[in-house]
This record gives C-alpha cells, structure tokens and sequence, in this order.
C-alpha cells in the first residue's frame, strides 16, 4: 500500500511541475495548423471562379480559379496561409493571411460571404461560383 501511496504522490509532484512549467506557444505552426483545419467552417472550402468557364483555366495561367482550403489559399502567383479565420456572421468569415504574391511577402484579409454555390470576396467585392 505504501508503494502505491508513493507512486501516487511521485506523479501528483510530476504533475504540479508541469503545470508550473512554460505553457506550449499558442502559434506552434502543426498544432495550430490542426486546430484551423478542425474549426475551419467547410462551406468556404473549394474551388471558386468568376464563372464556368473561369472553372477550367489552368492554375499556371492569369485568371486560374481561387482555392481555398481549411489553413490556405492558393490562386496562379498568389500563395497564402492563414494566421486567424473568424467567423463573423452565419456564412460570413473574415480571414487573415501571411501570402508570397509572385515571390513578395504581404499580409492578405478576406471577407467571405457564401450563399449556396455563390461566395462574395472582399476587398475587391468579387462574386465567385464554386466549381464543380
């Protein structure tokens, strides 16, 4: 019995250390990485462009359509991972990235409106249909 009352207090002064110790950065990029991809609403999600036809240019080209995933966004030079996504409003959220734009480093904000198959991006006020 008194092995077991050591073991116990041994692990509960472990335990009262750690809680004591350096809390773990609230911006570690996997695990915050992870808690994104888990809150991330995923209407926004997808493959989205002007039109139908915007659907089909190549991300290579001028006018490829805009990617969005739970933690980036993608769009032919455009590259860019998100700091925050805020919820806002139901179907609305605002986003915040860190982006490389033809290889120059800038912060990009997003406002996101979905209805159904149609999503409103601003700052440019852009009307977009998910793709197919």
């Amino acid at each position: 019995m008194k092995v077991k009352q050591a073991t116990f207090a041994a692990f509960m002064c472990v335990a009262a250390l750690a809680a004591c110790g350096p809390q773990p950065s609230a911006t570690t990029e996997p695990e915050a990485t992870l808690a994104m991809e888990a809150a991330a609403p995923a209407v926004f999600i997808g493959t989205w462009a002007a039109d139908a036809a915007g659907c089909q240019i190549p991300q290579e080209q001028a006018g490829a359509p805009h990617v969005f995933a739970a933690d980036r966004y993608d769009q032919h030079e455009a590259h860019c991972t998100f700091a925050s996504v805020n919820q806002t409003a139901p179907n609305a959220w605002r986003i915040e990235g860190a982006c490389s734009v033809e290889g120059d480093e800038q912060t990009a904000t997003w406002d996101l409106v979905v209805d159904g198959d149609t999503m409103t991006m601003a700052p440019n006020t852009q009307r977009l249909v998910r793709c197919p």
